[in-house]
């Protein structure tokens, strides 16, 4: 039990073993370079086209891009088949559902949707939506070259896309959404894996009894979100503190947990149960935290690239030592874990409230190599704030040693609820500016039985898991940021210029974090919609058609299907990190 253990928490040791070398080696180093190099293609497209973003790109923007929901596509085919069907609507042979290969189509999570008729209001995302409708062209030109290739594993070309900083998501080839409003591509894995790499992340959050109420239930909100955007390249543990720091959430609360799906869903469960109670011993959380990275790292259990730590609280030091004894604790173990991986370990530090509440975590920020504080003025700000930390991540990422950067996520079940697949994605950088500027995130799908056909073994196969998950943990990008470049990050959260650390900047020397709108353009296009002619409409009655057919079809209606029941037993604890074939595969990360 013990091996079987230490080889399902530990993926680097198994980059160097001869075991998977078979004779679809070369075919499947084939297939890696070429959806890797596609996606670069594509991140290098997007921010080609971003440089035009306040020009052409505004001029012929109105009313020539395709809502999700609210729009009708122009050229819609309805092929059938397991690849392109959709379970909501029939059996794929019968019924599928719609396709339009001629477009792109956009979707925006609800909050960025402000305007009339689902149109955004925000001039940035305006620029966004516009800038990079100029990718149909090279979409299609894309889908026209690379079938052939494709056509060799009896595949269709996989979806691409687009998620930008600001929410705007485009994918192609366009097919109508079922959820309308609820995707937000910041919030994905295969986001957040491409804009800050493979991480060991520890949470060391207060449960004291000042936090009982909205505050706690917002931290384990934020904190259940943390957990959700994370993939299987990733290593986590929460680590929950009063007065001493006995609700760990670790594996066999010992280990750092592997970011799979299965137990994610574990740490979700766990989070939920916390109670607020007892004093704040910050001593107490941190001494448990490196007890837990210590130990994962003796196995080698843990991720061979950066970590960050984030610790919460909304009180006073009541236990565990004196200030300078503990701050001295902390910074030292923070050290420790830079001096062990040899990678960047950055330290995110949160204070509810003010006054004494905001002297140690905000000394703490400028007591490390790579700090920052945020003050949380009340407990709406949680979520946000503690979601925040990836962006700092994103601008060290964008120097040039990083350049041909790419990531994959564990594979998950699409949403059509009946292909398996991994994302391969890279980031998107605005290179004119230095450092270069964080846009977003591409993508692109790769179903499994590709990768089956390239290594030659049978459909569903564990040596195609193991490549995915092995290819998630292959890279770790280098983080690097000036320490103005890190002044600029700290200033722009709630708490503004007194959240830096130091005088030692000019204004000359700060630099963007996030892109900002256009300057000198007061009019911006307001209908960004080809039409709004299914605006109301169910999904079944604009995306369900007869196979064949190039319209919706009244015939075939949604079909309720079941997903499969979470795997609760205690192997899905310490082995299980991949739910395939064990009844735990969930739409965690799905975009089709």
């Amino acid at each position: 039990m013990l091996f079987q253990k230490i080889i399902l928490r530990s993926f680097i040791p198994l980059l160097a073993s001869s075991f998977f070398v078979n004779a679809g080696e070369e075919a499947f180093l084939e297939l890696v370079e070429k959806v890797e190099n596609d996606v670069l293609e594509l991140a290098a497209m997007v921010t080609d086209l971003y440089k035009d973003r306040c020009t052409t790109a505004l001029n012929d923007c109105s009313k020539n891009n395709f809502h999700e929901c609210v729009s009708s596509f122009p050229d819609q085919t309805c092929p059938g088949g397991e690849q392109l069907g959709d379970k909501k609507c029939g059996d794929d042979v019968t019924c599928s559902r719609l396709w339009d290969y001629s477009i792109s189509r956009v979707s925006l999570p609800e909050k960025v949707a402000d305007g009339q008729h689902e149109n955004p209001t925000d001039p940035e995302v305006i620029e966004t939506i516009c800038f990079s409708r100029k990718l149909d062209e090279w979409f299609k030109n894309k889908h026209e070259k690379e079938k052939p290739f494709w056509d060799q594993y009896a595949l269709e070309i996989p979806p691409m896309y687009f998620g930008a900083h600001n929410g705007v998501f485009r994918i192609y080839p366009a097919y109508r959404s079922s959820d309308c409003g609820a995707y937000d591509p910041t919030k994905r894995p295969w986001y957040i894996g491409g804009s800050s790499g493979n991480k060991n992340l520890l949470l060391i959050l207060d449960v004291s009894g000042s936090m009982n109420g909205e505050k706690i239930e917002t931290m384990k909100l934020a904190a259940e979100r943390i957990v959700e955007t994370l993939n299987v390249g990733d290593r986590i543990a929460i680590i929950p503190f009063s007065d001493d720091a006995n609700q760990t959430i670790a594996d066999d609360g010992t280990y750092m947990y592997v970011a799979s799906e299965v137990n994610k869903n574990i740490l979700i469960d766990e989070l939920k149960k916390l109670s607020a109670g007892g004093a704040t011993n910050f001593r107490a959380g941190f001494r448990r935290a490196y007890e837990i990275f210590n130990n994962t790292y003796k196995k080698e259990f843990h991720v061979d690239c950066n970590s960050a730590v984030l610790f919460l609280t909304d009180g006073k030091m009541t236990a565990g030592g004196t200030k300078e004894d503990v701050m001295s604790f902390i910074i030292d173990g923070i050290e420790d874990m830079e001096q062990k991986t040899g990678h960047t370990v950055s330290l995110f530090t949160y204070s509810i409230g003010g006054g004494e509440t905001v002297e140690i975590p905000y000394e703490l920020s400028c007591s490390v190599t790579t700090g920052v504080w945020s003050k949380i003025e009340n407990e709406f700000q949680i979520l946000e704030s503690l979601t925040s930390y990836y962006t700092l991540f994103s601008l060290g990422l964008g120097i040039d040693k990083n350049q041909n950067f790419t990531a994959w996520v564990e594979p998950y079940l699409y949403a059509d609820g009946v292909s398996v697949g991994t994302t391969v994605s890279a980031p998107v950088y605005d290179t004119s500016k230095t450092p270069h500027l964080f846009l977003g995130v591409v993508g692109l799908d790769l179903r499994l039985a590709a990768i089956d056909i390239a290594l030659g073994v049978d459909k569903g196969s564990t040596d195609t898991l193991d490549r995915v998950i092995r290819r998630s943990t292959a890279k770790c990008p280098t983080l690097e940021n000036t320490l103005c470049e890190l002044e600029s990050f700290r200033r722009r959260g709630s708490a503004g210029a007194s959240a830096m650390c130091t005088n030692n900047c000019r204004a000359e020397d700060f630099v963007d974090i996030e892109p900002e709108k256009c300057p000198a353009i007061d009019e911006y296009p307001k209908d960004l919609w080809d039409n709004i002619d299914e605006e109301g409409m169910s999904y079944e009655d604009t995306a369900c058609c007869i196979v064949g057919t190039t319209s919706a079809s009244e015939v075939c209606p949604v079909i309720e299907t079941k997903m499969p029941v979470k795997d609760t037993s205690s192997s899905s604890k310490t082995g299980l990190w991949i739910g395939i074939g064990v009844g735990a595969m969930v739409i965690a990360a799905g975009v089709i």
